[in-house]
């Protein structure tokens, strides 16, 4: 099934179909050589890499000093490892940054080493284990986020704090990220009103956004009693594309489910998967998300739905979000497609038929 002669409708299609998906979702002894700064070292840290446990590392030959660390560790299930100072603060793309406690007794240029370790590894959280009275301006000059004594136990509860102030600024970062993100969102479709393109480009910039944010949609689009799929994105469980499983994909409309009823009110549903009374056909072809939970959007015309949008987040464990840009889009969608259908309609076209009038391809 297609449409016949719609040209947003066929650039809709190519929004579903192609591009800005997300894809489904992954020791040593003491030295005396400062490593050089490296590309992953001066990354930006994102909310992706922030762990459920941080990473601890000591430089230190004290064997003694890392066990009590560990045996104080355990009961919060954490641990540390002895590294070289050539491997201290090193991470692995999209690893987080550990912290690193470094013994300065046992480092010839204390300020010095410790100044080259934390230009080096800019993302690391750096320690200063001091014995004896330290020059506190120097070490903190040199970068050192802490300084601590060699009791495990004052150790330990330094470690905390910083673990714990790591915590506090990820998500605070993970937030801010967030809301700038959804300010672009807003810039964009902001400009393209404000440049008079109030049809077919803005529908597409919206339905863009709808393809970014999300993992899996899926058009359908109404013929006399029956809901035809025109396009989709994502995949199932089983890694088989959207695209491909919806393509022949044709049901009756029924007379219950949440399919039914957005046709019918024309109201936007946020529902379970297993609770949304979606028809058999569409439940072998679209798997259960895993988070179970799917919106049903409703593309309005001027006097009946001229299509409906499933969405939900395949299989990350989130549920949907930015609800209302994804209204706005499919509501400048209807506007785009029923001005379309208008402009090409001629005076003989049956009123009672289908808004979007279908044809057999193969």
């Amino acid at each position: 099934m297609a449409p016949e002669g719609s040209e947003p409708v066929q650039e809709f299609v190519q929004v579903l179909t192609k591009g800005g998906r997300k894809q489904p979702e992954a020791q040593g002894t003491a030295g005396t050589a400062v490593p050089e700064p490296t590309d992953t070292d001066t990354a930006i840290t994102t909310k992706n890499e922030v762990p459920e446990r941080p990473r601890f590392q000591i430089v230190s030959p004290d064997a003694e000093l890392l066990a009590q660390i560990n045996h104080l560790l355990a009961e919060t299930g954490d641990r540390m490892s002895a590294v070289g100072l050539r491997d201290a603060g090193a991470s692995l793309l999209g690893e987080p940054p550990p912290i690193v406690v470094v013994a300065l007794r046992y480092q010839t240029h204390a300020v010095d080493t410790l100044t080259a370790l934390c230009r080096a590894r800019p993302r690391a959280s750096v320690i200063a284990l001091f014995v004896g009275r330290a020059p506190l301006r120097d070490l903190y000059q040199a970068g050192v986020l802490s300084i601590t004594s060699a009791a495990p136990e004052t150790v330990v509860a330094c470690l905390g704090s910083v673990a714990r102030q790591r915590r506090y600024l990820s998500n605070e970062d993970a937030i801010a990220e967030g809301v700038r993100a959804s300010f672009a969102r807003l810039r964009r479709i902001i400009a393209d009103l404000r440049s008079g393109l109030l049809a077919t480009s803005v529908s597409l910039n919206l339905l863009n956004v709808v393809a970014e944010s999300l993992d899996r949609g899926v058009l359908l689009v109404p013929d006399r009693d029956q809901l035809v799929a025109l396009g989709a994105f994502g995949q199932t469980a089983l890694g088989e594309e959207l695209l491909i499983a919806t393509q022949t994909l044709a049901f009756p409309v029924g007379a219950s489910g949440v399919l039914f009823e957005c046709l019918r009110d024309s109201h936007t549903r946020r529902v379970s998967y297993d609770d949304a009374g979606l028809p058999q056909a569409f439940r072998e072809a679209v798997d259960r998300p895993v988070s179970g939970e799917i919106v049903v959007l409703p593309v309005p015309g001027s006097e009946r739905v001229i299509a409906v949008i499933y969405l939900d987040n395949g299989v990350r464990d989130r549920p949907v979000g930015d609800l209302e840009i994804f209204e706005l889009a499919a509501f400048q969608l209807g506007l785009a497609l029923e001005n379309e259908f208008l402009r090409r309609s001629s005076p003989e076209r049956e009123t009672g038929g289908p808004v979007i009038k279908m044809r057999n391809t193969g």
